[in-house]
């Protein structure tokens, strides 16, 4: 005989498969040899995110120490998306010493959610 019996299970869902704003539904489905079934039982869980980044910046190529007037100084920037949306219309801008902008390359992109 049975008695009162607990199951406890976890269940990872990867944000990028699931839509923001909705519920997720889980069902369990019990059956036996004396019950008729299956005997249900759900739970409803609101999914949500915020959106959020991360910015670095680092030398990456040039003369060290910059000894001279026109020395190139070449920095990689790496902007990753930290939160659970996908971010769109992400661009970069880089602003120098003297208040001029810098040259980047690279694309002005959308950036998807990170996946644990």
């Amino acid at each position: 005989m049975l008695a009162n019996h607990g199951f406890t299970r976890s269940a990872t869902q990867l944000h990028r498969l699931i839509w923001i704003g909705t519920e997720l539904t889980n069902t369990v489905s019990v059956v036996s040899d004396q019950v008729p079934g299956p005997t249900l039982a759900s739970a409803l869980t609101l999914l949500s995110a915020s959106a959020s980044l991360t910015v670095d910046k680092v030398r990456s190529n040039g003369t060290d120490p910059v000894t001279a007037e026109g020395d190139i100084i070449d920095y990689t920037i790496t902007v990753q998306n930290t939160g659970g949306l996908t971010i769109t219309g992400v661009a970069a801008s880089d602003l120098l010493p003297d208040g001029s902008a810098g040259t980047l390359t690279g694309p002005t992109e959308s950036i998807l959610p990170m996946v644990n």
